[in-house]
């Protein structure tokens, strides 16, 4: 059996290219911050102001905790453009939050 975009109602199909958009860019928006080169002035600030055994210093060096926050920013866009109910948010959140902490896992260096 083939399978071809047109085989799901196209609304299906944005639904399911928005979530995978939401976690893939969450994971992306979180790694640069956490691990990336880029985001060394991000973490070295951070380390600056609060010290380095602060809570906002540790947020900044774990792709868990920052993850988390970042998947609660995008949480509800993402469930007004995959055409969900306002409401997916409260599940969207909490699940791209993990499925970011997995991949970041499998993706650590």
């Amino acid at each position: 059996m083939v399978f071809t975009v047109r085989a799901m109602p196209h609304s299906t199909l944005a639904t399911l290219l928005a979530l995978a958009v939401y976690v893939l860019a969450s994971a992306r928006l979180t790694r640069i911050v956490v691990a990336d080169k880029i985001g060394d002035p991000i973490r070295n600030a951070a380390i600056r102001r609060f010290g380095s055994g602060s809570m906002w210093t540790f947020l900044v060096h774990c792709p868990w905790c920052f993850g988390w926050w970042v998947c609660a920013v995008l949480a509800w866009p993402t469930a007004v453009v995959a055409g969900l109910p306002w409401w997916w948010g409260f599940g969207l959140w909490p699940a791209g939050s993990y499925v970011l902490g997995v991949l970041a896992r499998w993706d650590s260096e």
